[in-house]
């Protein structure tokens, strides 16, 4: 069995790999090649346990998730997690991957590949709700997705937008990095507006007028009682684009609008359908893009994770 720890899977990985992987891994999905269970939760005084595996012909990945959205307060990560990858013909152990930064990685490329098929190629403005690590990944697969020349972050706390904005620096050069005193003045400013926050009520003004040709990409909610997007954005668009169907289940960026009557069903469509030409976006010149994220994309970064260690010989060997 090979373990890759955090700073072996940072070695490892390529962000354009990455991306075209788990571009592989939904046109397979929509082929009907993929066992998917709707994960389990577990949710227990603000925090929340997520139990997610996933498997096609080849390969078998689990993660175990724990979600403490509290730690930040403290200095430390709001998830912590590993996978493991079994053999999907005998169930073998292969790997064991540190599964913080997988995640992050993976809905870091997610958010990339919503950018690339919502949104316009010659995007040059991005405003970033969410300082956090996910907001960090989130920038730096969009920049590999457009042109883009100017970043607008909005925090509450001018020393947080700050804070993420001098860390940023060693990983974005060239571009025009802002802070805004408002999230009215990010939206107004960005054409693709990014959240990546835990919050449970919306992170964006309740403004309909200011979401004209705007292109929101949100990975933060994830459960029923969370929600990042405001009204405004429903009453623009014609379409939400969803990472997978059970963003119907479980976040409240979906459940909610569905509920109120802004977005029916119908209108909720896969951007694996997207990909594969199933479907296409309507004429709206808003777009949403709403990624909970599932199992799947872990199965399919810890498979490139794992077969390019090996090529490379990354990792611990051990006996299991």
């Amino acid at each position: 069995m090979r373990i890759l720890t955090k700073d072996n899977i940072l070695q490892l990985a390529n962000y354009g790999e990455l991306v075209e992987a788990i571009i592989e891994a939904l046109k397979k999905l929509e082929a009907g090649k993929i066992n998917l269970p709707v994960r389990s939760h577990v949710n227990f005084g603000g925090n929340t346990l997520l139990f997610m595996p996933c498997w096609d012909q080849e390969f078998l990945s689990t993660k175990l998730v724990s979600v403490f959205p509290g730690n930040v307060k403290q200095g430390l990560p709001s998830i912590y997690g590993s996978v493991i990858l079994n053999d999907g013909r005998t169930g073998r152990p292969l790997a064991l991957l540190e599964g913080s930064v997988l995640t992050a990685l993976r809905t870091g490329a997610v958010g990339g590949i919503g950018v690339r098929y919502t949104t316009p190629k010659d995007a040059k403005t991005i405003g970033l709700v969410g300082t956090g690590v996910q907001g960090s990944y989130q920038l730096q697969f969009v920049l590999q997705e457009r042109p883009i020349e100017k970043v607008f972050i909005y925090h509450p706390e001018p020393k947080t937008a700050l804070r993420f904005k001098k860390s940023l620096s060693p990983n974005i050069k060239g571009l025009e990095i802002s802070i805004t005193n408002s999230a009215n003045e990010l939206v107004e400013k960005s054409g693709i507006i990014v959240t990546a926050t835990n919050s449970q009520v919306p992170v964006l003004p309740d403004e309909k007028d200011l979401y004209q040709n705007k292109h929101i990409i949100a990975v933060g909610s994830y459960r029923p009682d969370m929600q990042e997007i405001p009204d405004a954005v429903f009453k623009n668009a014609d379409q939400i684009i969803v990472d997978t169907e059970h963003a119907l289940l479980e976040s409240g960026d979906v459940i909610n609008p569905v509920e109120k009557g802004l977005v029916a069903k119908g209108q909720i469509i896969g951007i694996s359908k997207i990909i594969s030409g199933k479907k296409h976006l309507s004429d709206s010149s808003t777009t949403i893009f709403k990624s909970v994220g599932m199992a799947l994309f872990d199965l399919a970064a810890a498979q490139y994770l794992f077969e390019k260690a090996l090529v490379k010989g990354i990792g611990t060997e051990v006996e299991f």
